[in-house]
């Protein structure tokens, strides 16, 4: 079972960029729905070969600036990844990382020297996955790219895209690659692509990376393409996708779990890919 899930910096239903600079008020929001949280995850890793998959999630602490129109905004901390310590790391992600550590569990990011502001991070059990490279030339961190260590049948990768042409570029080519290096090995692609509107530049970038040969599963199943997982201003879109490589399109079911959303501990639905 693959569990994907943009947390929106783990701040429920509130605009994350609004809370920029109160620090207090996004600790509290973590403090009243990590537990929440925590139980989700665990009540998705049943098995050896579970994975949850978050996007958006705080890794690098914010720090205060001033702009040329004396203006207070926010950025990462600038370091080197091989400079980033304890303190330097969001207090939500280090309290993650604790919570992981307890369990048996590990956080999987991809390998990469970008001290990125969030994170697409993948839980899984201990020593069970691993990461691969992704080479991306930017934006690595929006991506994590995994296998079993013992027998891979699959190669999974979680996305959290960008509306950027570049991205998309680096994305499809990330795609032919692992799909060229392993042919016999079933391709995922599974997060939140951002993708909705027909005719956008990302609607197109999507087509073109469904032509290298993904199947969307939730359409290959039926579903409505009405079917939301993501909801802002009252308008409703699906753009939480499972997309999976021609070698293997029939060998999965997909679920969306709304919960989350309804319950207002995030704007997104969980997409979750599970073997018939």
């Amino acid at each position: 079972m693959i569990t994907s899930l943009n947390v929106n910096h783990f701040v429920g239903i509130e605009n994350w960029m609004a809370l920029q600079g109160n620090e207090t008020t996004k600790i509290n929001i973590w403090n009243e729905q990590k537990d929440y949280y925590f139980n989700y995850i665990m009540n998705h890793l049943i098995s050896d070969d579970d994975v949850v998959i978050l996007h958006e999630v705080p890794y690098i602490r914010e720090v205060a600036y001033i702009n040329n129109l004396g203006e207070t905004k926010y950025k990462r901390v600038e370091l080197n990844e091989n400079k980033v310590k304890g303190e330097h790391k969001s207090h939500v992600y280090k309290e993650l990382l604790e919570f992981c550590n307890q369990n048996n569990l590990e956080v999987l990011i991809s390998k990469d020297n970008e001290t990125a502001f969030i994170v697409t991070i993948a839980i899984c059990r201990k020593n069970k996955y691993e990461v691969y490279e992704t080479k991306f030339e930017k934006y690595k961190r929006r991506v994590v790219v995994i296998a079993k260590k013992d027998q891979p049948k699959e190669i999974i990768i979680g996305v959290h895209a960008k509306a950027d042409r570049d991205y998309w570029n680096q994305l499809i080519k990330l795609f032919e690659e692992t799909k060229e290096k392993n042919s016999e090995k079933k391709i995922i692609v599974i997060g939140d692509l951002n993708v909705f509107i027909p005719g956008t530049q990302q609607k197109k970038c999507f087509n073109t990376l469904l032509s290298k040969g993904l199947f969307d599963i939730w359409i290959e199943m039926g579903n409505s393409n009405l079917d939301s997982t993501y909801v802002s201003n009252g308008v409703r879109t699906r753009i939480d996708y499972a997309l999976v490589s021609d070698n293997g399109f029939n060998a999965y079911n997909v679920f969306k779990d709304d919960s989350v959303r309804l319950l207002k501990h995030s704007d997104h639905s969980a997409i979750i890919l599970d073997n018939i």
